[in-house]
C-alpha cells in the first residue's frame, strides 16, 4: 500500500514539474517533441544569434544539456570538456534547450551557456547525449546540422526520448561521431546499433579534478546512497554489526564537488555501489583520493577495477561484500594505503585520467569535427 501511494505521489509530482516547464514555454524532454528553443537559422544576419553580414564565423561545437541541477557525473563531464575545448582555442558552448541560460550549480564551472537555440548548418556542429539521440534525427537530420551523440552510458543508448525506435536508429545512422567514455560503452552502442560504423566511434576520457587527493586518513568508509539505495542500507547495517568501535560508515549526500573530495580524503574505504554505467567517476575519485574501492563495477568500470586498490563484489552477493571489506579494513590497518603497490597503480589512475590525457583526446575529437565541416553536407527531406 505504501509502494503505491509512494508511486502515485511520484507520478503527481512529475505531471506537476511537467506543466510548469510547459507554462513556462520549455519543452521536457521525453515526450516525442522537439524542444521549441531549437531553431535552424542559415541566414548571414541575425540579430537574435549575432551573426554579422560578411563576418565568417568558425566552426562551432555547442552541447545540448538538461537543465536537472541534481548531481549527474555526465553533465559534469560535458561541462568539462567544453571549458576545455574553449580554453584550447576553438569554439564550444553549451545549450540548455528546455530552459536557456540556466546553469549548473553543484560543481564549480565557468560556463556561460547559450541564451538561443539558432544553429546554423554551415558553422554549427551539435552534440546530444544518448539520452537525447532521437532529438538529433528530428531536428539536425532535415537541416543538414552535423552532430555527435555523446554516449556516456551504453545502457542507455536504447532511449527514444518518447519517438520511435526508426527515428533513434536513424540519428545513429546519421551521426558524424559517436563520443564514447569507455571499451563497454563502445561495445553496448554497436551491440544496440550494428548499422554504426566502429571507425565513427571516439574513445574520450576525462580528467579527475586535483582536489581529488589523500588527506590525513581516518578509520572511515564512505559511500554514495544515491544509486542503490536498498543495497548501501543493507551493507550500512551489516557492517554496523561488525566493525569494532573505532571504525565509522558515513554516507556520501548532499554535498558539492569540493565537500564530497575533503570527505573522501579523509576516508580509508569507499563502498561502490554502481548499476548499469558507463564509466562511472565515484570509484575513480575515491581511489585517488587514497581509499580501497570495494563493491559494483556497473559493468563499467570493469576496465579498471583491479587489485589491490579495487575489490570487485558481485551486484547483491552481501555476503562477499562484508567480508572484502572485512579484508580491506585489515588491509588499512596493516599499512596497505601507504605501500608502494597502492600508491603505483593511483598513479597509473591519475595518469590515465590527468587533464593532459583528456586534453588530447578532446583535441582529436576538435580535428574530426573540423574534418566533418569540411566535408559536403547532404540535406534529406
Amino acid at each position: 500500500m505504501k509502494q503505491a501511494i509512494k508511486s502515485v505521489l511520484r507520478t503527481l509530482r512529475r505531471r506537476v514539474n511537467d506543466v510548469g516547464n510547459r507554462l513556462e514555454g520549455y519543452e521536457p524532454v521525453g515526450y516525442g517533441t522537439v524542444p521549441s528553443s531549437l531553431k535552424v537559422c542559415n541566414a548571414d544576419e541575425c540579430r537574435v544569434c549575432g551573426k554579422v553580414a560578411g563576418v565568417r564565423r568558425p566552426p562551432r561545437i555547442v552541447y545540448l544539456l538538461p537543465h536537472d541541477n541534481r548531481p549527474v557525473g555526465g553533465n559534469k563531464v560535458s561541462y568539462r570538456h567544453s571549458e576545455i575545448i574553449a580554453r584550447q582555442g576553438a569554439s564550444c558552448r553549451v545549450f540548455h534547450p528546455e530552459k536557456p541560460e540556466f546553469r549548473y550549480t553543484w560543481f564549480a564551472n565557468e560556463i556561460v551557456p547559450l541564451k538561443v537555440g539558432h544553429f546554423d548548418p554551415r558553422t554549427d556542429f551539435l552534440v546530444f547525449s544518448e539520452m537525447w539521440a532521437a532529438i538529433a534525427a528530428k531536428f539536425c537530420v532535415p537541416a543538414g546540422i552535423r552532430y555527435a551523440i555523446s554516449v556516456q552510458n551504453g545502457y542507455l543508448v536504447q532511449n527514444t526520448a518518447g519517438f520511435s525506435p526508426e527515428v533513434l536508429q536513424n540519428a545513429y545512422r546519421h551521426a558524424d561521431l559517436i563520443l564514447s567514455i569507455s571499451a563497454d560503452t563502445s561495445a553496448l552502442t554497436r551491440l544496440t546499433h550494428p548499422y554504426v560504423d566502429a571507425r565513427r566511434i571516439l574513445r574520450l576520457f576525462y580528467s579527475i579534478p586535483p582536489i581529488f587527493s589523500f588527506g590525513r586518513k581516518e578509520k572511515l568508509i564512505t559511500y554514495m546512497p544515491r544509486k542503490l539505495r536498498p543495497h548501501s542500507d543493507r551493507m550500512r547495517v551489516y557492517l554496523n554489526n561488525i566493525l569494532r568501535d573505532d571504525w565509522r560508515v558515513q554516507a556520501i549526500e548532499n554535498l558539492d564537488e569540493r565537500g564530497v573530495a575533503e570527505l573522501m580524503s579523509r576516508s580509508s574505504i569507499f563502498l561502490s555501489f554502481s548499476e548499469l554505467e558507463g564509466y562511472p567517476l565515484p570509484p575513480i575519485e575515491a581511489a585517488l583520493s587514497g581509499n580501497i574501492v570495494v563493491g559494483y563495477t556497473g559493468q563499467g568500470a570493469k576496465e579498471y577495477f583491479r587489485p589491490p586498490v579495487f575489490r570487485e563484489v558481485e551486484n547483491g552477493d552481501f555476503q562477499t561484500f562484508v567480508r572484502e571489506v572485512e579484508v580491506a579494513v585489515a588491509d588499512v590497518e596493516a599499512g596497505l594505503l601507504q605501500s608502494s603497490e597502492f600508491v603505483a597503480q593511483t598513479e597509473d589512475l591519475a595518469v590515465r585520467h590527468s587533464a593532459a590525457n583528456e586534453i588530447d583526446h578532446l583535441m582529436t575529437f576538435v580535428r574530426r569535427v573540423d574534418a566533418v565541416m569540411n566535408a559536403p553536407v547532404a540535406v534529406s527531406a
